[in-house]
């Protein structure tokens, strides 16, 4: 709502990445936006592309008192200029935290949005994020229970008391979910949560994010057949016409899922299948990739140079070995571990 003026010198948003410093370590993300991730990268071994994030570790990067200082005098300055804090994260930054309390003691009337992975909201924080006049929380939250466990490295009952609390706020709460391979067939049960915690129309879940680095967090390694339940779960949702999303937000996010150009959806699409071959690839596809040659194939250094390589090598192989007489296992035997699962999907499924 900022009134456009020709040759304006003062800027209207500044976001900044006050730190990697992260508490937790999320398992699409790695040590250069997050520190928590350092003890996992420096043990990385296999394929080259996983032993250099051992080179991450070493990133460290964060603002201090006097940067801070130098953006509340921008901010106090300019009331059209709006902050957005963003990390790491930027509760488990020391500045930060001074710069939050000289700002509600000030009651600028700037907008200040934070992205938090609501970890750490204290009842301090809570006190002075009531005095902010015009405030936004995005919380970072990827699912629920024992699933938010896993992506999250924390523990969800700490992270639902401390959303409970920000909802009390008189502030927008956005709920900001980015969606994986990891998490997308609890995406219904993550918005009918977020529906019930809500008792205030000042809360929404966002339904935009989606992985796309790390590739092997991507939802293309997703055969879609697996997603039709979920697609039918969210259709039900919509039906619902729920406040606390939007509904053109979950019409393409229902659209999206449904039109997922899969791994096995781009192979149909070399034209060198059979139907007959095809109607045994798409159910079967994970255990098929583990009857592939992986360990041979990584040796070579340039195998995970591009994902059209890969897709060629990968299709050449099925055709070689006649997709249809190929011994395939139960889905059911395939466990993933947390290291596993972050090394990717190439040795994930290499029982």
């Amino acid at each position: 709502n900022t009134p456009y003026i020709e040759n304006r010198q003062s800027p209207i948003f500044i976001e900044v990445a006050v730190s990697n410093k992260c508490n937790v370590a999320c398992t699409t993300c790695d040590s250069f936006f997050s520190s928590g991730w350092n003890r996992y990268d420096r043990e990385m071994s296999g394929h080259p592309e996983f032993v250099q994030r051992r080179e991450l570790v070493n990133t460290s990067f964060k603002v201090n008192d006097e940067f801070m200082d130098e953006l509340f005098e921008t901010v106090q300055n300019n009331i059209e200029c709006n902050i957005e804090l963003i990390g790491g994260e930027p509760m488990f930054n020391k500045s930060v935290l001074k710069f939050l309390k000289r700002f509600s003691d000030s009651k600028l009337k700037n907008c200040l949005t934070i992205t938090t992975n609501c970890t750490l909201i204290t009842d301090e924080i809570i006190n002075q994020l009531k005095q902010v006049n015009d405030l936004i929380i995005v919380c970072s939250i990827d699912a629920i229970g024992p699933l938010y466990n896993y992506i999250r490295d924390y523990n969800f009952d700490v992270v639902e008391n401390n959303i409970k609390k920000l909802l009390t706020l008189d502030a927008n709460i956005l709920v900001m979910p980015v969606f994986s391979l990891f998490n997308v067939f609890n995406i219904p049960d993550l918005i009918l949560w977020h529906n019930q915690l809500a008792t205030k129309m000042n809360t929404k879940i966002k339904l935009i994010n989606f992985v796309k680095a790390p590739y092997y967090a991507s939802l293309e390694n997703i055969p879609s057949f697996m997603l039709e339940d979920t697609i039918d779960q969210l259709k039900d949702i919509y039906m619902l016409n729920l406040n606390t999303i939007h509904r053109y937000e979950l019409q393409e996010l229902i659209k999206t899922l449904s039109g997922y150009k899969t791994f096995s959806n781009m192979l149909e699409h070399k034209n060198s299948l059979t139907t007959d071959a095809y109607a045994v690839w798409e159910p079967k596809w994970q255990a098929i990739l583990s009857e592939a040659p992986w360990q041979q194939w990584i040796q070579d250094d340039d195998f995970f140079d591009c994902k059209d390589q890969f897709l060629e090598r990968m299709h050449s192989w099925i055709i070689e070995n006649d997709l249809n007489t190929i011994n395939v296992t139960s889905l059911e035997s395939f466990r993933f571990n947390r290291r596993d699962s972050i090394i990717g999907s190439t040795q994930a499924l290499d029982e």
